[in-house]
């Protein structure tokens, strides 16, 4: 067991950025043995989940569709849709706001103006 998997052991749920979905989906040599740890564990354990936004939707499309792969842009569409142990939440303007306020570690609101 690598020691990513070992390390998810203690959760239940795990949020993920879209650098995991292009890194899993692109099969990265150098990430793969970590997005498998993932992947496989959310296939397997029915107690654990994951998380993500539809903006990783957004991303993971961008190349399939540039290079025309339709068959790819259906294939992560199914995945961050549709997947019962993967939740894509939608955002509004107070969820982009606190996602760029994390981001920079700066609190100021652009919103409230």
């Amino acid at each position: 067991m690598g020691k990513l998997a070992a390390i998810l052991k203690a959760y239940r749920s795990v949020a993920l950025d879209t650098a995991v979905f292009i890194y899993h989906f692109e099969k990265n040599e150098d990430y793969l043995e970590a997005t498998e740890a993932i992947f496989s564990r959310l296939d397997r354990d029915k107690n654990f989940s994951a998380v993500t936004s539809v903006i990783t939707l957004l991303e993971v499309c961008v190349k399939p569709i540039k290079e025309s792969r339709q068959d790819l842009v259906s294939e992560y569409t199914q995945k961050l849709l549709y997947d019962d142990k993967l939740a894509t939440w939608m955002i509004n303007g107070d969820i982009a706001q606190k996602a760029a306020e994390i981001r920079t570690g700066v609190g100021v609101s652009c919103l409230n103006n």
